[in-house]
């Protein structure tokens, strides 16, 4: 029965936004764009073989005890797939206020205290700009975030200015739920179709209020059909996320 429940937000985004379909609305709505407040870039790393989570987890807890000191302006998180019984494959990410050099200081100063030997991973440090839709966090109930990250795509004639009208709405009735919950809408950086949506849950029981409280309702079925109309998603992954900095 909660099958894939908690990919519920994503489940809409795997269709999209609602707009106007005429030649001249699709050119006006192309003029809006989103209000980008921070940027953010997301390494994918893998564990050596001859090393496992638990030596990075050791690395982690002695690096950031010396990298708080420095205050470089940097948000860093470690992203591990959910539900994987033997973890190989994880992904850092850093969010910072437009800001690549203090991000490339973080980069070095993992490679100075010998980060390599452990993981190997694809530092190309692009900046993607984003910006939170939904803010309504609170202290998490554990020591991880719950992260759904969700790759999607404008369909053709469609962009943020119609997406914008259909997430207005549902962003009213996700408020009414009173989930502790943020949504993030990141950019691609080399193309105004593709985009990253990602919902982030801190409570433990959202899966039940979600259930209960929206996915079977009359808004959430009719909110579903207009983002069907506006855009797709290429795929959803999970994932457990641990603040470090």
């Amino acid at each position: 029965m909660f099958k894939n429940i908690y990919i519920l937000i994503s489940f809409f985004i795997i269709t999209s936004c609602g707009g106007s379909s005429t030649e001249t609305n699709s050119s006006l709505s192309a003029l809006i764009q989103p209000e980008f407040t921070y940027s953010q870039d997301f390494f994918d790393c893998s564990i050596n073989s001859e090393y496992s989570l638990i030596n990075l987890e050791s690395f982690f807890s002695s690096f950031v005890d010396g990298y708080k000191k420095k205050d470089d302006g940097v948000k860093v998180s470690v992203l591990f797939p959910d539900k994987v019984d033997v973890i190989k494959k994880f992904i850092i990410s850093v969010i910072s206020d437009n800001n690549p050099q203090a991000v490339a200081n973080f980069v070095e100063d993992l490679a100075a205290k010998g980060f390599s030997d452990i993981a190997s991973c694809s530092f190309s440090i692009y900046q993607m700009k984003g910006f939170n839709i939904v803010a309504k966090k609170i202290k998490p109930a554990s020591d991880y975030v719950f992260i759904e990250m969700l790759r999607c795509k404008y369909n053709e004639g469609y962009n943020f200015g119609t997406f914008k009208i259909s997430i207005e709405r549902f962003l009213n009735q996700i408020n009414a739920l009173d989930i502790p919950y943020t949504l993030s809408y990141i950019k691609n950086k080399d193309s105004d179709n593709d985009f990253l949506w990602i919902n982030s849950f801190y409570g433990m029981n959202f899966k039940d209020q979600l259930s209960n409280n929206w996915i079977k309702s009359k808004d959430s079925i009719e909110i579903q059909d207009e983002f069907n109309s506006n855009s797709s998603c290429i795929d959803s992954k999970s994932y457990k996320s641990y603040q470090l900095i």
